[in-house]
């Protein structure tokens, strides 16, 4: 052992194991002889300082706690299978943890097992239309590597501080209007299920585990590796910003319709800028189109759009683009503020039919307080509904585009009780979720079975990254007719029901 460890930092040298009778952690030097289980040899770590405890406590959301009981730092797939069989056994609770981006303890895991999936962060492969990658790879380490070799991921988030793993759990979205949710661009993968098995899948093999991974928030396994679908990088990207004020929000979704419509752009996004002064919210669309070296920005991709009041363009090489709003972010968090604050985020899928009502009714509700200036933000992505078929992430179907909808808010501008803003943050989310359709404004209960009611949701769902209660009733209301499936999916990846318990998804014996 170095002369600098000690038994809190080298879990698997000195020995960290399990007490059955006080349900707890603790190290071999600590038992006195009591009666306690052997953790499987490992090539990683499993930890117990307070320090890395105190790490895996929180999340971004600084709103929801709970502290592990160890951690577990692999070095390899099989640290994890093993780790999850021993849990599994013993019926102990188990999340990975990549980034620890999530707003409402969705991977906290009280006294439960930490799988750090930071520590695999391999990338294997980088081939002219795929990569292979380990699941705890950060997107920004993945997107300069391969930059470099010449191919890109189609469909990025804008922030990529973020592991492959961490976003494909729960579904991906992007500017990327043609693709869908990244889970739609993965080739296979591996996914070490809640018995400890470790599992190939895809589309073709054992697409049932597939399936239900993929956007499926940890419940059924962790996923360690991925492959995924990869294109060219361009030489060039050239960029417009579109400005519409307060009273043109119509414009601005016509616009962004049209240019989605002639297939001329490859991205296109809202961002909705607080108002300032006497001024309204301004509405900005934001459009990127790819293009050869030596192509010149074409004005015609922009033809018989409304006015916008202002107009921006730039052209930018692909790297500097994609990694664009990282740069705007450290910014955000340089003065550690940011990590601080509260981040009662909501997230929403929408019809096209509704985004436009839905997003000018938010926009017209939000106090100064809502819109936490410099620290929030209030965002929309649309996408082609057909390029949605991975079937735990959620979305409207019956139209012809499907909208995220986000007001990523905080803390900073709050004036109320700083002990009640949680609760107050919480209780404004749920009014956004009636105003947006997702929860009737009197929903009966579920019958005695526990199926859903009649008050299934279709036209609009939560994107479960944000900050909501959850109850059983809730997830069932939520995946209404496939919700036999996620039960069953459950029982036969996860039986001992030990993975992933933030989201609070209750799934008895009679689901």
């Amino acid at each position: 052992m170095p002369a600098s460890a000690t038994p809190t930092e080298v879990g698997h040298v000195v020995g960290v194991t399990f007490d059955p009778l006080r349900r707890r952690w603790v190290f071999v030097t600590d038992t006195a002889g009591g009666p306690v289980v052997p953790t499987p040899d490992l090539a990683g770590s499993l930890l117990m300082s307070e320090a890395v405890l105190d790490e895996h406590s929180g999340d971004m959301g600084n709103i929801v706690f709970g502290r592990p009981g160890a951690v577990l730092r692999p070095r390899r797939v099989e640290d994890i299978a093993a780790m999850i069989a021993f849990c599994a056994r013993h019926r102990i609770t188990v999340a990975a943890r990549g980034a620890k981006h999530t707003v409402y303890g969705q991977g906290l895991v009280p006294e439960g097992l930490v799988v750090d999936m930071s520590f695999l962060h391999g990338i294997h492969t980088v081939g002219e239309d795929f990569v292979d990658v380990d699941a705890g790879v950060l997107w920004h380490d993945l997107v300069v590597e391969a930059a470099d070799r010449g191919v890109r991921f189609p469909a990025l988030t804008h922030f990529l501080g973020l592991t492959v793993g961490g976003t494909l759990s729960v579904g991906g979205i992007s500017a990327a209007y043609r693709y869908g949710g990244q889970v739609e661009l993965v080739r296979e993968m591996q996914v070490v299920t809640g018995r400890g098995d470790v599992v190939w899948c895809s589309r073709q093999q054992h697409p049932d585990l597939f399936a239900a991974a993929l956007g499926g928030l940890g419940q059924v396994g962790i996923i360690t590796r991925v492959r995924l679908e990869m294109v060219a990088v361009p030489d060039v990207v050239h960029t417009h910003e579109l400005v519409f004020g307060a009273d043109r929000v119509g414009d601005a979704f016509a616009a962004m319709r049209t240019l989605m419509d002639r297939r001329e752009v490859d991205e296109v996004f809202l961002w909705v800028w607080p108002p300032t002064g006497a001024d309204g919210p301004e509405f900005r669309v934001h459009v990127a189109r790819f293009h050869d070296r030596g192509t010149t920005d074409d004005p015609q991709v922009l033809r018989d759009l409304p006015a916008a009041d202002r107009h921006t363009r730039g052209e930018h090489d692909y790297l500097s683009f994609a990694l664009a709003h990282d740069t705007m972010f450290e910014q955000v968090r340089r003065d550690g503020v940011w990590d601080r604050l509260k981040k009662p985020w909501f997230d929403v899928f929408v019809t096209d039919e509704d985004v436009e009502h839905h997003m000018a009714a938010l926009v017209r509700s939000m106090s100064p307080e809502d819109w936490s200036p410099g620290t929030g933000f209030v965002l929309a992505f649309p996408h082609d509904a057909d390029r949605f078929t991975a079937p735990r992430l959620r979305v409207p179907k019956r139209t012809g585009r499907v909208w995220l909808c986000d007001a990523l808010t905080t803390s900073s501008a709050d004036t109320g009780a700083p002990a009640t803003f949680s609760t107050r943050a919480l209780a404004r989310n749920a009014v956004w979720e009636q105003r947006f359709g997702v929860t009737p404004a009197a929903a009966p209960d579920a019958g005695e079975d526990g199926r859903p009611g009649s008050d299934d949701c279709e036209d609009s769902f939560i994107y479960p990254i944000g900050a909501k209660e959850w109850t059983a009733r809730a997830w069932r209301r939520h995946y209404g007719e496939t919700w036999p499936d996620v039960v069953a999916g459950k029982h036969r990846f996860d039986p001992e029901l030990i993975l992933t318990p933030g989201p609070g998804m209750v799934v008895d014996a009679r689901g």
